[in-house]
């Protein structure tokens, strides 16, 4: 075990061969007769332990402590004062100033070494429980820390936004990085990851007055404090063209983008209903074609032009949903592939089919909320499933509509089909704030499907 090293300061050269004769055999000893060499042999040395005289001509022991302390690379060093008077009050100037204890002159051999020893025994036990204390706190930064993202975990970075939002008003953004799952079959995970740290890198030179945290998977959160909601567009407008731009760059990212659910708050509300109408707003782009923005209490104004989609635009897509690569999920392709098989039945055996989309517009003219509209979309889904055959199929198409293939309906039966979902329809919705439209194309044996 490695020795301990003295530095022991006195301007007595008495003293200090006394001191040697007394503590060599326990330590490894360094003198020095001013204070001016104390301080430069205490940084260049960092000895374990100085023994001080109080007393000296030029820099006295109280400004060499003060100096001591006051560097940081010998802030640490334990000090013990040597004095030859019993002044209680230079005492308590020594401890303020930092000093461990006193040992008074001449020497006595025992009571300095049992002092001497405690003194290095506690210097020694305040490092270890420091080193744990760091190794802790290391841990703790590593765990708060996403590995791939670089961004906070979900535990740290929630709590962050939700005492940010107590007394900071704001915009809650939540971000999902549309088709990471494509990106990791196709091109492997080490590409995933690097689309997750791309996403980080963005949000992370973008924090300035924000909290930023990877939720989990493709999702991110962003809190911007004290924003307006055109500040809060501008950002997002910002963060997504950065993003966009980063990825384009690496071929292998291509098939990336990003989608955003928006939502405004004032301090004080709470985060849970905050992060659920955010969620909402996000389902809303990823119902209406990903790779957007879109605000919860936004006032939707554009809804009645779904209304008026070319049926003859939808067929070519589905026709091609073989390479299709845009903002349809799951559901949809299964209607697809159904929708070809629809097609050869029709040109083997010659059965009748009927394309309809349904669309829920606002009755009037009239505004509503996300939640308003999810609602009615539940309603319509349940007059379908009510009223159309087994044989006949349906998806949903998007925030406001569905799509329904009628199969051997006959074209005069369409329409009796269509009021009776209808029909079914108005009797769940009670506040009539949607009023439900359809449009329809026959199958005919010409088309080429």
């Amino acid at each position: 075990m490695k020795r301990a090293t003295l530095l022991i300061v006195d301007d007595n050269y008495m003293n200090l061969r006394m001191a040697q004769k007394i503590f060599e055999y326990y330590y490894d000893v360094e003198t020095v007769s001013s204070g001016e060499e104390a301080l430069r042999v205490a940084r260049e040395r960092k000895p374990d332990l100085i023994l001080l005289d109080v007393h000296m001509p030029g820099m006295d022991g109280h400004l060499v402590i003060q100096q001591l302390k006051a560097n940081v690379d010998t802030r640490d060093i334990p000090v013990i004062f040597l004095t030859a008077d019993d002044d209680a009050e230079t005492e308590v100037q020594g401890l303020r100033e930092g000093a461990l204890d006193f040992i008074t002159k001449p020497i006595r051999k025992d009571i300095a070494l049992q002092r001497i020893g405690k003194v290095l025994e506690l210097d020694y036990l305040h490092k270890r429980l420091q080193a744990e204390v760091d190794t802790l706190n290391l841990q703790k930064q590593e765990e708060a820390i996403d590995e791939i993202s670089g961004l906070p975990t979900r535990r740290i970075g929630q709590q962050s936004i939700s005492e940010a939002m107590e007394t900071h008003g704001g915009c809650f953004a939540f971000l999902d990085v549309d088709n990471l799952k494509k990106v990791n079959d196709t091109m492997g995970h080490e590409c995933g990851d690097r689309l997750l740290r791309l996403m980080g890198n963005v949000l992370l030179e973008n924090r300035e007055q924000s909290v930023v945290c990877r939720l989990g998977g493709d999702e991110f959160l962003c809190y911007m404090m004290d924003v307006t909601e055109e500040q809060a567009s501008e950002k997002i407008e910002h963060i997504m063209s950065s993003f966009l731009s980063r990825k384009d760059a690496d071929t292998a990212l291509h098939q990336a983008s990003l989608s955003v659910g928006l939502c405004m708050c004032e301090p004080g509300e709470d985060y849970g209903e905050i992060y659920n109408c955010a969620d909402k707003a996000l389902y809303h782009v990823k119902q209406n074609g990903k790779a957007g923005y879109y605000f919860y209490r936004q006032q939707e104004n554009t809804r009645k032009h779904r209304s008026e989609v070319d049926l003859e635009q939808l067929m070519c897509t589905l026709s091609n949903s073989g390479s299709y690569s845009g903002a349809m999920d799951v559901e949809f392709r299964e209607f697809a592939k159904l929708f070809e098989y629809v097609g050869n039945l029709r040109r083997r055996y010659h059965h009748g089919f009927h394309l309809v989309m349904v669309t829920l517009d606002e009755h009037g003219g009239e505004n509503s909320t996300l939640d308003e509209l999810e609602n009615g979309m539940i309603r319509m889904e349940n007059a379908i499933q009510q009223t159309i055959r087994n044989v006949d199929i349906y998806t949903r198409y998007s925030s406001s509509q569905y799509l329904v293939i009628l199969f051997e309906a006959g074209d005069e039966n369409v329409e009796l089909v269509m009021d009776r979902i209808f029909a079914a329809y108005r009797r769940e919705d009670k506040e009539g704030r949607f009023e439900p439209t359809y449009s329809v194309r026959k199958l005919e044996l010409e088309d080429d499907i």
